[in-house]
Protein backbone atom coordinates (compact mmCIF):
# COMPACT_ATOMS: atom_id res chain seq x y z
CA UNK A 1 0.00 0.00 0.00
CA UNK A 2 2.75 2.55 0.86
CA UNK A 3 4.35 2.22 -2.84
CA UNK A 4 1.11 2.58 -4.06
CA UNK A 5 0.18 5.68 -2.59
CA UNK A 6 4.13 7.01 -3.38
CA UNK A 7 3.48 6.44 -6.81
CA UNK A 8 0.47 8.34 -6.91
CA UNK A 9 1.51 10.82 -5.08
CA UNK A 10 4.91 11.20 -7.87
CA UNK A 11 2.51 11.08 -10.93
CA UNK A 12 0.57 14.20 -9.45
CA UNK A 13 3.53 16.02 -9.34
CA UNK A 14 4.75 14.91 -12.58
CA UNK A 15 1.01 16.18 -13.86
CA UNK A 16 1.71 19.29 -12.45
CA UNK A 17 4.73 20.01 -13.99
CA UNK A 18 3.91 18.77 -17.26
CA UNK A 19 0.90 21.46 -16.81
CA UNK A 20 3.00 24.24 -15.71
CA UNK A 21 5.07 23.37 -18.86
CA UNK A 22 2.50 23.56 -20.82
CA UNK A 23 0.85 26.45 -19.60
CA UNK A 24 4.18 28.90 -19.65
CA UNK A 25 4.20 26.98 -23.62
CA UNK A 26 0.87 28.81 -24.54
CA UNK A 27 1.67 31.94 -22.86
CA UNK A 28 5.17 32.37 -24.59
CA UNK A 29 3.27 31.47 -27.58
CA UNK A 30 1.17 33.77 -27.67
CA UNK A 31 3.92 36.46 -25.94
CA UNK A 32 6.20 36.23 -28.60
CA UNK A 33 3.96 36.65 -31.92
CA UNK A 34 2.47 39.44 -30.05
CA UNK A 35 5.87 41.24 -29.43
CA UNK A 36 6.96 40.75 -32.83
CA UNK A 37 3.72 41.98 -33.97
CA UNK A 38 3.86 45.58 -31.75
CA UNK A 39 7.74 45.88 -33.20
CA UNK A 40 6.73 45.86 -36.78
CA UNK A 41 3.82 48.47 -36.02
CA UNK A 42 6.79 50.85 -33.98
CA UNK A 43 8.71 50.02 -37.08
CA UNK A 44 6.07 50.92 -39.71
CA UNK A 45 4.65 54.04 -37.64
CA UNK A 46 8.72 55.54 -37.23
CA UNK A 47 9.38 55.10 -41.28
CA UNK A 48 5.61 57.14 -41.97
CA UNK A 49 6.82 59.35 -39.95
CA UNK A 50 10.04 59.52 -41.00
CA UNK A 51 8.66 60.11 -44.72
CA UNK A 52 6.34 62.61 -43.28
CA UNK A 53 9.08 64.55 -41.53
CA UNK A 54 10.75 64.59 -45.36
CA UNK A 55 7.75 65.91 -47.22
CA UNK A 56 7.50 68.35 -44.76
CA UNK A 57 11.09 69.65 -45.36
CA UNK A 58 10.45 69.20 -48.98
CA UNK A 59 7.09 70.86 -48.47
CA UNK A 60 9.01 73.93 -46.64
CA UNK A 61 11.87 74.16 -48.91
CA UNK A 62 10.04 74.59 -52.03
CA UNK A 63 10.32 78.38 -53.97
CA UNK A 64 8.55 79.50 -56.88
CA UNK A 65 7.84 82.45 -58.64
CA UNK A 66 5.76 82.51 -61.33
CA UNK A 67 5.11 84.62 -64.46
CA UNK A 68 2.70 84.55 -67.21
CA UNK A 69 1.88 86.28 -70.17
CA UNK A 70 0.35 85.98 -73.97
CA UNK A 71 3.10 85.56 -76.62
CA UNK A 72 0.00 85.14 -78.63
CA UNK A 73 -3.34 86.64 -78.48
CA UNK A 74 -4.81 83.32 -77.69
CA UNK A 75 -2.59 81.79 -75.64
CA UNK A 76 -0.64 81.64 -72.38
CA UNK A 77 2.61 81.01 -71.93
CA UNK A 78 3.50 80.18 -67.77
CA UNK A 79 7.04 80.43 -66.65
CA UNK A 80 8.53 79.24 -63.45
CA UNK A 81 11.41 79.96 -61.58
CA UNK A 82 12.70 77.56 -58.94
CA UNK A 83 14.74 79.37 -56.27
CA UNK A 84 15.10 77.12 -53.45
CA UNK A 85 17.65 74.44 -53.39
CA UNK A 86 15.76 71.70 -54.12
CA UNK A 87 14.53 70.20 -57.63
CA UNK A 88 10.45 71.04 -57.49
CA UNK A 89 8.03 68.71 -59.94
CA UNK A 90 5.56 70.91 -61.21
CA UNK A 91 2.22 68.75 -61.48
CA UNK A 92 -0.57 71.32 -62.47
CA UNK A 93 -0.96 74.65 -64.30
CA UNK A 94 -4.01 76.90 -63.07
CA UNK A 95 -5.97 79.26 -65.09
CA UNK A 96 -8.54 81.00 -62.49
CA UNK A 97 -10.74 77.55 -62.33
CA UNK A 98 -9.09 75.58 -65.41
CA UNK A 99 -6.33 73.29 -64.58
CA UNK A 100 -3.94 71.57 -66.97
CA UNK A 101 -1.93 68.48 -65.78
CA UNK A 102 1.29 68.82 -66.50
CA UNK A 103 4.77 67.09 -65.20
CA UNK A 104 8.32 69.39 -65.23
CA UNK A 105 10.62 69.23 -62.95
CA UNK A 106 12.40 72.76 -62.50
CA UNK A 107 15.69 72.53 -60.98
CA UNK A 108 17.62 74.88 -58.63
CA UNK A 109 18.59 78.23 -60.29
CA UNK A 110 18.21 77.18 -63.63
CA UNK A 111 16.66 79.96 -65.20
CA UNK A 112 13.70 80.60 -66.26
CA UNK A 113 11.54 77.46 -67.37
CA UNK A 114 8.44 77.93 -69.66
CA UNK A 115 5.57 75.98 -70.16
CA UNK A 116 4.01 74.99 -73.27
CA UNK A 117 1.43 77.61 -74.51
CA UNK A 118 -1.63 76.81 -73.30
CA UNK A 119 -4.53 78.33 -75.49
CA UNK A 120 -7.05 80.36 -73.81
CA UNK A 121 -8.99 83.01 -75.44
CA UNK A 122 -10.64 85.89 -73.49
CA UNK A 123 -12.58 88.99 -73.53
CA UNK A 124 -11.51 92.58 -73.22
CA UNK A 125 -10.76 93.14 -69.61
CA UNK A 126 -10.66 90.02 -68.33
CA UNK A 127 -8.44 89.26 -65.59
CA UNK A 128 -6.92 85.75 -64.79
CA UNK A 129 -5.49 84.00 -61.77
CA UNK A 130 -2.38 81.79 -62.64
CA UNK A 131 -1.12 79.53 -60.12
CA UNK A 132 0.91 76.56 -60.43
CA UNK A 133 1.28 73.34 -57.72
CA UNK A 134 3.60 71.14 -57.02
CA UNK A 135 4.01 67.48 -56.50
CA UNK A 136 4.33 68.24 -52.71
CA UNK A 137 1.14 69.92 -52.56
CA UNK A 138 2.56 73.77 -52.28
CA UNK A 139 0.66 76.34 -54.61
CA UNK A 140 2.39 79.55 -55.93
CA UNK A 141 0.73 81.55 -57.64
CA UNK A 142 1.67 84.94 -60.26
CA UNK A 143 4.29 87.01 -58.56
CA UNK A 144 3.09 90.06 -60.37
CA UNK A 145 -0.61 89.18 -59.91
CA UNK A 146 -3.36 88.62 -62.39
CA UNK A 147 -3.30 88.96 -65.95
CA UNK A 148 -5.28 91.30 -67.85
CA UNK A 149 -6.79 90.24 -71.34
CA UNK A 150 -7.31 93.32 -74.00
CA UNK A 151 -7.51 92.84 -78.35
CA UNK A 152 -4.70 94.67 -79.17
CA UNK A 153 -1.82 92.91 -76.67
CA UNK A 154 -4.06 89.24 -75.69
CA UNK A 155 -2.66 88.15 -72.02
CA UNK A 156 -0.74 90.39 -70.60
CA UNK A 157 0.58 91.14 -66.90
CA UNK A 158 -0.61 95.00 -65.86
CA UNK A 159 2.39 95.56 -63.68
CA UNK A 160 5.87 95.47 -65.13
CA UNK A 161 9.03 94.12 -63.64
CA UNK A 162 12.58 94.29 -63.38
CA UNK A 163 13.50 90.19 -61.94
CA UNK A 164 17.62 91.00 -60.76
CA UNK A 165 19.18 87.38 -60.30
CA UNK A 166 22.28 87.68 -58.77
CA UNK A 167 24.62 84.22 -59.09
CA UNK A 168 26.28 83.90 -55.55
CA UNK A 169 28.34 81.80 -53.25
CA UNK A 170 29.11 83.95 -50.27
CA UNK A 171 28.61 88.16 -49.78
CA UNK A 172 26.79 91.28 -49.45
CA UNK A 173 25.26 92.82 -52.16
CA UNK A 174 22.94 96.28 -52.94
CA UNK A 175 20.51 96.65 -55.98
CA UNK A 176 18.56 99.77 -57.31
CA UNK A 177 16.44 100.31 -59.80
CA UNK A 178 16.02 104.56 -60.65
CA UNK A 179 14.68 106.22 -63.76
CA UNK A 180 17.65 107.49 -66.31
CA UNK A 181 16.53 110.83 -66.56
CA UNK A 182 18.64 113.57 -64.32
CA UNK A 183 15.98 113.01 -61.33
CA UNK A 184 17.41 109.57 -60.87
CA UNK A 185 14.46 108.53 -58.93
CA UNK A 186 14.58 105.15 -57.27
CA UNK A 187 12.02 102.72 -57.81
CA UNK A 188 13.09 99.91 -55.52
CA UNK A 189 15.64 99.28 -53.75
CA UNK A 190 17.31 96.01 -51.47
CA UNK A 191 20.21 95.28 -49.52
CA UNK A 192 21.64 92.25 -47.57
CA UNK A 193 21.16 92.16 -44.37
CA UNK A 194 24.13 89.69 -43.85
CA UNK A 195 26.22 87.68 -45.55
CA UNK A 196 24.37 85.48 -47.95
CA UNK A 197 25.40 81.98 -49.26
CA UNK A 198 22.59 81.23 -51.83
CA UNK A 199 21.17 82.64 -55.07
CA UNK A 200 19.32 85.78 -54.53
CA UNK A 201 16.31 86.92 -56.59
CA UNK A 202 14.34 90.36 -56.07
CA UNK A 203 11.83 91.42 -58.18
CA UNK A 204 10.84 95.04 -58.58
CA UNK A 205 7.37 96.92 -59.69
CA UNK A 206 8.29 99.75 -61.98
CA UNK A 207 5.61 102.74 -63.00
CA UNK A 208 3.95 102.07 -66.27
CA UNK A 209 5.05 105.28 -67.90
CA UNK A 210 8.63 105.17 -67.87
CA UNK A 211 10.78 102.76 -70.57
CA UNK A 212 14.79 103.14 -69.90
CA UNK A 213 15.67 102.06 -66.23
CA UNK A 214 18.90 101.92 -64.29
CA UNK A 215 20.15 98.43 -62.80
CA UNK A 216 22.90 99.14 -60.23
CA UNK A 217 23.81 96.23 -58.43
CA UNK A 218 27.19 96.35 -55.82
CA UNK A 219 28.81 93.66 -53.86
CA UNK A 220 30.38 93.90 -50.56
CA UNK A 221 34.42 93.70 -51.08
CA UNK A 222 36.90 94.42 -48.70
CA UNK A 223 35.11 96.75 -46.89
CA UNK A 224 34.05 98.80 -49.65
CA UNK A 225 31.09 98.68 -52.05
CA UNK A 226 32.05 97.26 -56.01
CA UNK A 227 30.02 98.04 -58.73
CA UNK A 228 29.32 94.56 -60.97
CA UNK A 229 28.95 94.50 -64.26
CA UNK A 230 25.06 94.73 -65.56
CA UNK A 231 23.50 95.04 -68.63
CA UNK A 232 22.09 99.04 -67.67
CA UNK A 233 19.46 101.04 -68.38
CA UNK A 234 17.13 98.15 -69.60
CA UNK A 235 13.97 98.39 -71.69
CA UNK A 236 10.60 97.77 -70.01
CA UNK A 237 8.32 96.09 -72.04
CA UNK A 238 11.33 94.76 -73.71
CA UNK A 239 11.63 95.10 -77.50
CA UNK A 240 10.12 91.65 -77.76
CA UNK A 241 7.03 92.32 -75.51
CA UNK A 242 7.81 91.09 -72.66
CA UNK A 243 6.92 92.58 -69.21
CA UNK A 244 9.34 90.95 -67.30
CA UNK A 245 12.84 92.23 -67.90
CA UNK A 246 15.43 89.76 -66.19
CA UNK A 247 18.96 90.87 -65.10
CA UNK A 248 21.46 88.40 -63.94
CA UNK A 249 24.69 88.66 -62.81
CA UNK A 250 27.91 86.55 -61.87
CA UNK A 251 28.47 87.24 -58.37
CA UNK A 252 30.70 84.88 -57.57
Amino acid sequence: MHTKYSTSRKRKGVSTILGTLFFIGILFSAYIPMTLVMRQADNIYERELHAAKARDELQYDEDLMVYAYGETLNSITVFVQNNGEEVVEVVRVWLNDANYTVSETVGSSAGLFAFDPIPFTGSEGDLLNVKVTTSNGNVFSCSLGSIRYSAANGWYTPSLGIVVNIVNLSGQYKIEISETNDDFTVFGDYQSSGIEHDDISKTFLIPEDETWFNVLIEKKIGGAWTSLDVISPVQVPSQNGNPVVYVVVDGT
